[in-house]
């Protein structure tokens, strides 16, 4: 059975337990502060939107302070299905590994289409990975039931296997090191912590169309990014 969630306008809380966690993306569905202590003051923006990334604010529609957990509050109840459906195709690419990096992700929510890409001078295939799940996610505008498809086993079971040992371990793996890409990584969960993310791997390279061309993207990032620094 799913998870019951409260929404108020964009805003959604999934209860853990009896105990709300906070689903919304942040200052993309509220104001332009982000509100973490007890006692402060939430706005909340109700957007009207024709997918779950296109958007037009309208007017704030609630203020409440939540004195005992400092979290934003939230009114009626829908279920998890009832959040609208996203699918996240990412890949990353590097260079040289490490070398220039390029990431690429195409988001999909019923009709809607929108492609993503990005590349940096100094990358490696790992952090390209990781940066394409962050867009992908932070390109969203409101609390979604999110299908992130991805080549990358390093991404899929490091947050949904890995993670919660990391975090407990004080960021230390089982060999007792600094657990890499330590700033993606907490970048990712806080954004999957918005949403109702499954993740589903995709072997890479196996034709399928989707994903080649992400692959494709990906890469001609990596390309100008190279280019970019040989110019400068």
């Amino acid at each position: 059975m799913a998870e019951p969630t409260e929404v108020c306008g964009s805003a959604a809380v999934v209860r853990h337990g009896g105990v709300p966690s906070v689903r919304s993306p942040g200052t993309s569905c509220i104001s332009n502060r982000r509100y973490r202590t007890p006692g402060q003051l939430v706005e909340i923006i109700r957007y009207t939107e024709t997918c779950a990334w296109q958007h037009r604010p309208v007017r704030p529609v609630h203020r409440r302070a939540d004195t005992t957990l400092g979290r934003r509050c939230c009114v009626s109840t829908v279920s998890a299905q009832e959040l609208r459906k996203v699918e996240i195709i990412i890949d990353g690419s590097c260079l040289g590994n490490p070398g220039p990096g390029g990431w690429a992700c195409i988001l999909r929510c019923g009709e809607h289409e929108r492609v993503l890409q990005g590349g940096v001078p100094d990358a490696t295939n790992n952090r390209m990975e990781l940066a394409a799940a962050i867009e992908g996610l932070r390109a969203l505008k409101r609390a979604c039931r999110v299908t992130v498809l991805t080549d990358s086993e390093y991404v899929r079971r490091g947050i949904t296997e890995f993670l919660p040992r990391w975090r407990s371990n004080g960021w230390r793996n089982a060999s007792g090191k600094a657990v890499v890409n330590q700033d993606l990584w907490e970048q990712l969960e806080e954004l999957v912590g918005y949403h109702a993310v499954t993740w589903v791997h995709v072997r890479g390279h196996s034709g399928q169309r989707d994903h080649e061309r992400c692959d494709a993207l990906a890469i001609s990032a990596a390309r100008a990014a190279r280019r970019a620094t040989a110019v400068a």
